[in-house]
């Protein structure tokens, strides 16, 4: 938990681990209940974090950057255990590879999702990851980057027709918006 302690993070604003285990899910709720897994890594002792890019070819959020993570299914024992198997199904990330510290959320989602976040660091700097045909890519993008005032942009955007104004990062020809880039800025506030 050095990246942790090293970060400054208030992990007491975080949801705690028994907190997620109590939040009832139901199946079939609307808004549809989501979990994303934030996942930190240290590269070259830079704290980094994972991000993805939907495949072009999926009928919700194509193409999108979006950290890990999915819809709820009745399976799922918790929102924690959800992030966690969508993760694995995405990029091939094991709950042993991983330390889980807390979750964020929830936010809404303009696509009538209910997304809560579960942080976690990975316990080996050579987490090796895969992907699967949801995935196009995936990426580490450094914390600091995210943390530079300069590199949080204001624009608009259309959605289904409907002008939005919001914030956004670049980075690497990659645009981080809606929910993702929302999810991070809460995060960054935990800092």
């Amino acid at each position: 938990m050095e990246l942790i302690k090293h970060l400054g993070l208030n992990s007491s604003k975080l949801i705690s681990l028994d907190e997620l285990s109590q939040i009832t899910v139901i199946s079939g709720d609307t808004p549809k209940p989501a979990a994303t897994l934030f996942v930190l890594k240290q590269i070259e002792n830079t704290p980094h974090v994972l991000l993805t890019q939907r495949s072009k070819s999926l009928p919700i959020h194509a193409g999108e950057v979006a950290l890990p993570g999915g819809m709820y299914e009745s399976q799922d024992k918790s929102l924690v255990e959800t992030a966690l198997r969508e993760a694995n199904e995405e990029v091939g990330i094991q709950s042993d590879q991983i330390h889980v510290i807390g979750g964020i959320g929830p936010l809404q989602t303009v696509t009538q999702f209910l997304v809560w976040t579960i942080i976690s660091v990975a316990k080996d700097s050579n987490l090796l990851l895969s992907k699967n045909e949801e995935i196009e890519t995936f990426f580490w993008i450094p914390l600091n980057f995210l943390q530079d005032p300069k590199n949080l942009i204001d624009g608009d955007g259309v959605w289904n027709g409907i002008t939005y104004h919001h914030r956004y990062f670049e980075y690497q020809g990659f645009r981080i918006w809606g929910v993702t880039a929302k999810i991070i800025r809460n995060f960054l506030e935990l800092l």
